[in-house]
């Protein structure tokens, strides 16, 4: 995480003294936050404290009700009340449109096997960042670039926190020119990241939206006393099988392993890597194509590389098998795609 995101939170602080309880509290170096970057552990704590702190500044005795009682603690409550992960998105997108901005909301389209996302920022909200953005007594959106990037990795695990489980991301769009280095932001969501989109939002498989929401009131309750470490923990430590694996696949890019070479490098026979797969309703095969059509998609998006180019990257014989598969993936061919993403 760029450390200046921690800079810019920092500043938000009028007090001295509320700033320097911030870093302590955090557990964060003060000399951290003039390099380069922070790890993402660190900057969860330093927002936590900050959040904190700035309630004190805006609401002065009413500050502990306010953290207390929360706008986002409602809401976190409502969508534990859903029954699936659609339902619980479907809440969001309500509570925003009927509670906040009336430009701003969270909505859902499908398209074949993979569910958009999309953020709708509204147009009106400041670039620059002020303490009252930060108020737990409404629903609002951080503005500019950061506070898109940022309110979007906040909500997608919010999402794996609600089902118990991390959703990898097919790829993740903006429908602005990214000014930055993609790289830091493509490692922040696990995913390519695509500019001058036709949305702002995220992409995943629509199978997650199935998922029974487990979490409940006091779930909700422990998740604000350590936000945004309690998400960050969720991500990095209920992962399945099958996430590892396709993280494992991605370290390794055209190279597909072995079953049984697969198996060795997670010290299991391969017996018990098939159950363990079975256990979660997937197979190696089913993971390797994902892996194939994640990565063709990511190269089609970037538009530098030809069909038949991205074809052998993707681990296909030729460019026709290319074709054949990816269209029975999404419903498009390679070129169709393209233009459509592009």
């Amino acid at each position: 995480m760029p450390s200046r995101f921690a800079r810019t939170l920092l500043n938000l602080l009028q007090d001295g003294s509320h700033r320097r309880q911030a870093i302590e509290l955090a557990g964060v170096e003060a000399g951290k936050l003039e390099a380069d970057c922070i790890s993402l552990e660190e900057y969860c704590r330093l927002f936590h404290e900050v959040v904190f702190q700035i309630q004190n500044e805006l609401h002065g005795d009413e500050a502990d009700k306010v953290r207390r009682f929360s706008s986002y603690q409602l809401l976190l409550e409502s969508m534990t009340q859903a029954e699936s992960l659609r339902d619980a998105l479907d809440k969001a997108d309500c509570f925003f449109k009927r509670m906040s901005f009336s430009q701003a909301g969270i909505s859902l389209e499908m398209s074949a096997d993979t569910a958009l996302w999309v953020f709708e920022f509204p147009q009106d909200v400041p670039e620059d960042f002020d303490a009252s953005h930060f108020s737990m007594d409404g629903l609002g959106w951080l503005p500019g670039l950061i506070g898109c990037s940022t309110a979007m990795w906040i909500w997608w695990n919010i999402a794996g926190w609600l089902i118990g489980e991390p959703i990898p991301l097919e790829g993740v769009c903006f429908e602005v020119t990214w000014p930055e280095q993609i790289e830091k932001y493509e490692a922040l969501f696990g995913a390519s990241v695509s500019c001058l989109a036709p949305f702002t939002g995220l992409r995943f498989d629509t199978a997650f939206l199935d998922r029974p929401v487990i979490k409940g009131q006091k779930d909700v309750q422990q998740l604000m006393l350590n936000f945004l470490q309690g998400l960050f923990d969720v991500r990095y430590n209920n992962r399945s099988l099958a996430v590892r694996i396709e993280e494992y696949l991605g370290r390794h890019g055209t190279e597909m392993p072995t079953l049984k070479s697969l198996a060795g490098s997670f010290n299991m026979s391969v017996p018990t890597l098939h159950r363990h797969l079975q256990k979660e309703n997937t197979s190696y095969q089913v993971l390797k194509n994902h892996h194939r059509r994640k990565r063709a998609e990511q190269m089609l998006v970037t538009g530098a590389m030809s069909i038949g180019e991205i074809a052998v990257q993707s681990g296909f014989s030729d460019a026709a098998a290319f074709h054949r598969a990816f269209k029975k993936w999404t419903g498009a061919t390679p070129n169709q795609f393209r233009q459509e993403m592009l």
